[in-house]
């Protein structure tokens, strides 16, 4: 059940989202700054390394309660395995916290405490950049195996895809909230559910909706607000007859229509719903009070400059990239300037001490936590639109480029039949790097844009796992040698 070795290193695992929906981004343990402190860990000696740490009073000193989170504990892991979904921390922290298990100090005794319960209970560390796990020391008779979410092959029948179109066209299905995962359980608690879909695990019905976004093309994201709406709602407009791409009216260089006056490339996206000045002093208060930890000190001064220069050069290049600068993405560009895992997390806590050159912004109505500068750039020339954004409007984004961005674009995956690796920021960062001299004046914002209309809104990009590749290679089509593109 534990994976074997791998050859990349391990990565830290995604920051927390201030605002983000349950379970969705996951402190480590107490004492585990970075998953850098487990590496290496034989599961025997990651539990040896939690077994001593105490429990919270509320459980230490109350028998009653502490049965009944052991029992409610025992119940989440084993609704993992009858779901199929592997039982990493944050799914089951997720799972408590349905129950009712909302104290901050009790969620956090997850692992001490299943680490005094071997007989029950087994821990796996984290490794590969995969969170920890919680497994059952006895794997049940009725188990068949956690489902794997990543990957790209369709085993379902055609029953179950068309019990799929004919429930996401019923009045009020969409649009699911939440993601794949809770779009995934939203449907599953749902009423006069299909048995083809009633009877697949929740894991499976996740792996559907992901195909569903992907290679199946019924389902669009909404990035913004994690939604999931019809592929067809303010998609048709890009779609011709068999639906083929429509041809994109050729634009200058400036971005505008030719032949006519119209908007610059740099339309900016329409600025995000601002939160009430009370919210946001109350946010900037509360960081700015909670004190740094003894790390922070030990670093000394030198090194502290260091660090807020650091912090400053990320946030402006958030800027000269126009990508927004949310919490998460700050924290993953600070990555790759070398801070740790548990130095970003100090990022909004740093930024709300220097009032006079950040703000922070914070979530609403569905949007991330911000780190902005006071005072904007004279050279900004404003955030990337979303695409498929409701507010941007079906396919505005893609607009925004020029047209002859987009035709070296077609032509390079038409010619070369690419494995785009990582994802959306992947697949950008290889384009950054590739021959096309069309493309070698985009900031990062507008390659990813370009990804995503690409995939989204004319399907010339599907995924397969994390990859992005063209349509035909799922069909037959081989990759091209010396063509496949790493993540940068």
């Amino acid at each position: 059940m534990v994976s074997g070795g791998c050859a990349a290193a391990p990565r830290p695992p995604a920051p927390p989202r201030l605002g983000a929906a349950p379970g969705s981004g996951v402190a480590p343990p107490p004492g585990l700054a970075s998953p850098a402190d487990t590496a290496g860990l034989t599961p025997e000696a990651f539990a040896e390394s939690l077994r001593g740490r105490p429990l919270p009073p509320s459980l230490a000193e109350d028998a009653g309660r502490l049965e009944r989170f052991e029992s409610a504990l025992l119940s989440c892991v084993e609704g993992l395995y009858r779901d199929r979904l592997a039982s990493t921390l944050g799914e089951v922290l997720d799972r408590l916290r349905g129950c009712g298990w909302m104290a901050p100090t009790e969620l956090a005794a997850v692992l001490p405490f299943c680490a005094r319960k071997p007989e029950s209970f087994k821990l796996v560390p984290p490794a590969c950049g995969e969170p920890p796990r919680v497994i059952l020391s006895s794997v049940p008779s009725w188990f068949t195996g956690f489902h794997n979410l990543e990957s790209a092959d369709d085993p379902y029948t055609a029953d179950v895809w068309e019990a799929l179109q004919k429930l996401l066209a019923e009045p009020g299905c969409l649009p699911l909230r939440g993601g794949v995962a809770r779009g995934a359980l939203g449907l599953q608690r749902r009423a006069g559910l299909p048995a083809s879909l009633r009877l697949l695990p929740l894991a499976e019905l996740r792996h559907v909706l992901e195909l569903a976004l992907g290679p199946r093309r019924l389902l669009r994201f909404l990035p913004r607000d994690g939604r999931l709406l019809s592929s067809a709602a303010g998609g048709g407009a890009w779609e011709g007859a068999g639906g083929q791409p429509k041809e994109v009216a050729p634009r200058t260089s400036a971005g505008t229509p030719a032949g006519s006056v119209g908007a610059p490339a740099d339309v900016e996206a329409p600025a995000p719903p601002a939160p009430s000045p009370d919210a946001a002093a109350a946010l900037a208060s509360a960081l700015a009070s909670q004190p740094l930890p003894p790390l922070w000190a030990a670093k000394g001064e030198a090194k502290q400059r260091q660090l807020l220069q650091q912090l400053r050069m990320c946030i402006e290049g958030l800027y000269r990239e126009r990508l927004e600068p949310t919490l998460r993405e700050v924290q993953q560009q600070l990555l790759g300037y070398g801070w740790s895992y548990a130095d970003t997390q100090l990022a909004p806590m740093l930024c709300a001490r220097e009032p006079e050159t950040y703000v922070i912004v914070p979530p609403v109505n569905g949007t991330l936590a911000r780190i902005e500068l006071r005072s904007t750039p004279p050279w900004f020339r404003g955030f990337v639109p979303a695409p498929g954004d409701e507010a941007v409007g079906g396919g505005r984004a893609m607009q925004t480029l020029p047209a002859e961005s987009w035709q070296a674009f077609a032509a390079f995956l038409r010619g070369t039949v690419p494995v785009l690796k990582g994802g959306i920021d992947g697949a950008a960062r290889a384009l950054r790097q590739s021959p096309l001299p069309q493309l070698k004046h985009l900031s990062l914002g507008e390659l990813r844009s370009l990804v995503r209309c690409a995939v989204a809104e004319q399907g010339l990009l599907v995924y397969a796992g994390n990859n992005l590749q063209p349509p035909r290679i799922g069909m037959g089509s081989p990759a091209s040698d010396g063509r496949i593109y790493s993540q940068i």
